[in-house]
This record gives structure tokens, C-alpha cells and sequence, in this order.
């Protein structure tokens, strides 16, 4: 089930968007991303525990009550999913990577040690993930497979070594996950390994999917290939990532002839590319990097109906407004 949208009132409000033809804008933009992909849209935060987790880690204590009240495995389950997701805006105390721990070695339920595991995780707990690290060793790809995706949730840097070993050609039951793992370390030491595996087109979305995650300038040329020569599934990635890039680095690439080669090519795939998706991250990532457009350009690109005097600041709505990408 889709989590509801933003009320378009409250989004104007947090943008600060005043004046009606502003709030109109913002409402008109907001369908206009709907009808390119839901993924794009704000939306509230539909979990059972949402006003714990936007507390942060002063509930958890009594979520871990909760949780021993707690008959049903389901309802067990999406609080250690909200203690996962508070582990990941901050340090857990130490009762609570305690609890956690308790809960691992207690639990009879696939699905409990499952959810306990991924919230241990997300604490950064050293030893915890020292052993998953230690279990990239095993000749189960399964295990491997579960441990990469542990250690990737705790963005566990000391396994990085470990991780690349894994990437070879005939191991690739788990490349994707570590791959995957890589990517949320944000392992810039993954990169010529990454850089790699896109030459030889080896997982190519899952590499391009990393290559934004870590947000190196050195992946820029990579990018730029794939987004003139790829698949549309490779060039919404590619896309998707030249956006993070540009937001990771402030817009500066650090080479005014990348830049206007950037430039070029962003604004040919706004006005081409056959992918709204491509053709919408495309335009982020031209805004990121201090690019104009036109209004009418933006129009066409999004297939939104919005006036033109309504769009002087479109590019500014998207580079400066906070849009996740």
C-alpha cells in the first residue's frame, strides 16, 4: 500500500511557498511528478510507529516495552523496524543495542531475528558486525548474501576489503548485494572496482545505483557514457546518479570543460530522451550545476500543464527547494 501524499498545504508550507500562483505551482508540480513516478512525490510516513521514530531515540525505551507486550509477530516486528530506522539518525544507547542483542539470541521467529539483525545493524554495533564481516568467509552464498546486506546497512567500513574480494567473476550468486553494501558504505575504494564492472557491463543498475550512493566526481565520465549510449533502464540510473553526484559535490565539478559538456548533454536529454524519468533528473541535475532552462523546456520535459509565467523558478524549485533525489 502507498504511503499518502503530502497535503499540498503542508508542502507549501515547509517549502515556504506563499503567494497563490506559488501554491498552485507547487500543487500542478507535485501531479505533474505523480504521473512520471510515485517515487518522486512526498508522501506522510505511513508506519504504525512514524511519531516514534521522528522522536528519535529518546522512544525507544518505550518501544522495547512495547515490544515485550506485544503478542503478534507482525506488530513485534514494525517496532524493531522503527528502532532500525531511529538507529539510522543516530547512536543507540547502550540499553538499547542490549535489547537488541537479547532479542537475536532469544527469539524462535525467522522473522524477529531477521528484524532484530537489520536494527542491530543499524546501531553500528562493532562486534555484531565484525562477526557479519567474518561470515563474508562463508561458503554459503545465502549467508553472504545476508551479511552483506547487514554490513551495508550498517555502513561498516573495516569490511570493505573483504566486500571486494567477493566481486568475482565466478561468485556472482551475491555481487548484487555486495554491490549493494558498497553503495551505502559509500566506498569511494569501491570505485575503480564499480568503474570496472560498468566497462564490462556487469550489473550495470546496481553499479550505477552505488556510483550515486558514493557521490565521486571520478564517476562523472562513467555517467555521461552511460546517459548517451545506454539502455533507458541504465540511463534513468545514470540520471538518478549524476543528480546525487551534483548535490554531493554542491554543483562543482571541478572542471569547467566536464561542466559544459555536462551542461550539453543534460540539456539534450531534457529535451529528448524518451524516459520522463531520465528527462526529470536530468533536469535536478542541470539545476544542481547552476544550469537555466527555459520554461517551456520544463514543461515539455515533465509533461506537466503549467503556465509559462508560472515556471520562471522551476529550476530553482528543484536545486535549491530540498527535492530528494
Amino acid at each position: 500500500m502507498t504511503a499518502p501524499i503530502v497535503p499540498k498545504a503542508l508542502l507549501s508550507n515547509l517549502l515556504g511557498v506563499e503567494k497563490n500562483k506559488q501554491i498552485e505551482f507547487t500543487g500542478q508540480i507535485l501531479e505533474a511528478l505523480e504521473r512520471i513516478s510515485p517515487d518522486l512525490v512526498p508522501r506522510l510516513n505511513d508506519h504504525p510507529y512514524a511519531d516514534a521514530i521522528v522522536e528519535g531515540p529518546s522512544a525507544c525505551p518505550t518501544l522495547l516495552k512495547l515490544y515485550d507486550s506485544e503478542e503478534e509477530e507482525l506488530a513485534k516486528a514494525a517496532i524493531l523496524d522503527a528502532i532500525a530506522q531511529i538507529n539510522q539518525q543516530d547512536y543507540p544507547t547502550k540499553e538499547v543495542a542490549e535489547a537488541l542483542q537479547k532479542i537475536l539470541s532469544e527469539s524462535k521467529s525467522d522473522v524477529l531475528v531477521s528484524a532484530a539483525a537489520r536494527a542491530l545493524a543499524t546501531a553500528r554495533h562493532e562486534g555484531f558486525l565484525a562477526q557479519q564481516s567474518e561470515f563474508l568467509a562463508s561458503e554459503s552464498p545465502s549467508q553472504v548474501r545476508i551479511s552483506a546486506k547487514l554490513i551495508g546497512y550498517g555502513k561498516y567500513e573495516p569490511a570493505v576489503e573483504r566486500l571486494l574480494m567477493l566481486l568475482q567473476p565466478d561468485n556472482m550468486a551475491v555481487a548484487d548485494a555486495v554491490v549493494w553494501a558498497l553503495g551505502e558504505i559509500g566506498s569511494e575504494e569501491a570505485l575503480p572496482t564499480l568503474h570496472g564492472m560498468l566497462t564490462a557491463a556487469v550489473l550495470s543498475e546496481d553499479v550505477l545505483e552505488a556510483m550515486g550512493k558514493i557521490g565521486n566526481l571520478a564517476s562523472v565520465v562513467r555517467l555521461i557514457a552511460i546517459l548517451s549510449e545506454g539502455t533507458e533502464n541504465q540511463r534513468e540510473k545514470a540520471a538518478r546518479a549524476f543528480s546525487q553526484i551534483a548535490r554531493a559535490n554542491s554543483g562543482d565539478l571541478e572542471d569547467s570543460e566536464l561542466k559544459e559538456r555536462s551542461l550539453l548533454l543534460l540539456e539534450r536529454l531534457i529535451e529528448q530522451d524518451s524516459s520522463t524519468l531520465v528527462r526529470f533528473h536530468s533536469i535536478v541535475a542541470h539545476s544542481l550545476l547552476g544550469g537555466h532552462l527555459k520554461p517551456a523546456q520544463i514543461t515539455r520535459a515533465l509533461g506537466a500543464r503549467l503556465a509559462g509565467t508560472r515556471l520562471d523558478s522551476v529550476a530553482g524549485f528543484f536545486a535549491h527547494r530540498g527535492t530528494k533525489v
